[in-house]
């Protein structure tokens, strides 16, 4: 009667290698496959953790090639089929996996331990994998292996990021509420489009991975948006500080993200308040976007919205002018605007969009009278021991009547 040959169970080993000038770790694996692997449609999933403290955190991969369906958590998956399909028994030390270091995010930088686990998977289940857990299918992973990668040194790890993310968002978070305070008062519905944008970034740091539990996570939004409201109705909102903080610590996109914000704030209850068009005037202007960002912005609020009061008030900075510009520059410029909202009237439907073009225009013409005008030039007056000068008013924008506190308002 034949011995039963002992099986051998799977095994995993790792190297590491420089491929194409950059450093890699190899998985290998041997051994017999379980039975119930027999006759399948295999694959084999990769997936990394970070094993450096008391907590398991998954690793992030900046390159799609190695990321889940849905994530930026890393993840390998390989046909068996790509590999050389895999037999009964490996005999020999087969390649299944290959992980350039370079395109590894952990939750922390320096020098890392990071943790591979290893599942051979029937296609027919197609096993759902979230960070690097298995949530759905479990009956689809037919053998799971784990091993010890060599430690690694990596850069800034996400959770730093995304604490760093969150500061940014802090201080939009207080732009916005600045916007809406402009007018003299937060109303309820600002309040609730400022809640239901921090909302979004909370959900949105939870698909990222921050490192957080959903817990602490809405922790920290609640408390943004607490310490935001609070601050609003001191008046302890310093515009000046805040836009300082944004423009050494806001992407192009976070810069995007204000304005949008901005926008909804001045927005949702139709009428364009002329204080809050000032303060948006300074964001953008203090900003790293295109001019046309901006300009696009103010067309949209003159189409959409009642400028009755802006019309009949200061409308220095709604007519898109600069106060630097000299007297060549601001006609130049209001003269393209008229060609542009007259070549206008005739295309836009009855209505508030037709009224606020007529009303735009009007605006303009009284400019070009107003503002391209210099100064007479008086002769001196000699002055009596009882003669006072009158004080002359000054037109500043909401920007410049701010008291520069540089980040006091960004904590």
């Amino acid at each position: 009667m034949p011995v039963a040959r002992k099986k051998t169970p799977l095994k995993l080993r790792t190297s590491e290698i420089t491929l194409e000038n950059l450093p890699t770790t190899l998985i290998d694996i041997i051994g017999d496959l379980p039975q119930t692997a027999y006759n399948k449609e295999l694959e084999l999933s990769i997936s990394l953790f970070d094993c450096d403290d008391d907590e398991v955190h998954p690793i992030l991969s900046t390159e799609e090639l190695f990321q889940e369906d849905h994530s930026m958590v890393y993840e390998l998956r390989l046909s068996t089929d790509a590999i050389g399909g895999l037999k009964k028994k490996i005999t020999k030390w087969k390649t299944i996996g290959i992980i350039p270091q370079t395109v590894l995010v952990p939750p922390y930088g320096g020098e890392r331990k990071i943790k591979a686990i290893v599942r051979l998977v029937d296609i027919a289940y197609d096993p759902v994998i979230e960070k690097g857990q298995v949530v759905e299918n479990f009956e689809g992973v037919l053998w799971t292996g784990e091993i010890d990668l060599d430690p690694m040194i990596l850069d800034w790890g996400y959770v730093y990021i995304e604490k760093q993310k969150r500061r940014t968002q802090s201080i939009i978070l207080k732009v916005a509420m600045a916007v809406a305070m402009a007018d003299g008062s937060l109303s309820a519905l600002e309040r609730k489009i400022i809640k239901s944008r921090v909302h979004h970034w909370r959900d949105n740091a939870k698909n990222r991975c921050d490192g957080m539990t959903d817990q602490k996570r809405k922790t920290a939004y609640q408390g943004m948006m607490r310490r935001a409201v609070q601050r609003a109705r001191a008046k302890k909102l310093n515009m000046t500080a805040l836009i300082k903080s944004l423009r050494y610590m806001a992407s192009p996109h976070e810069w995007s993200d204000t304005l949008d914000l901005c926008l909804e704030v001045i927005t949702c209850n139709g009428i364009a308040d002329n204080n809050q068009f000032i303060a948006l005037n300074d964001i953008a202007h203090y900003s790293a976007l295109e001019p046309t960002v901006f300009e696009n912005i103010r067309d949209y609020l003159i189409m959409h919205l009642d400028i009755t009061k802006i019309v009949e008030s200061e409308s220095y900075e709604f007519l898109g002018l600069d106060r630097n510009w000299d007297l060549v520059t601001t006609r130049k410029h209001l003269r393209s605007e008229y060609k542009k909202w007259n070549s206008r009237l005739n295309t836009v439907p009855d209505g508030k969009s037709r009224d606020n073009t007529q009303a735009i225009l009007d605006m303009i013409g009284k400019a070009y009278k107003k503002y391209t005008q210099p100064n007479p030039v008086k002769k001196p007056v000699a002055l009596s021991k009882k003669t006072q000068p009158i004080p002359q008013p000054q037109s500043e924008s909401f920007f410049d009547q701010a008291q520069l506190k540089l980040f006091n308002d960004s904590e």
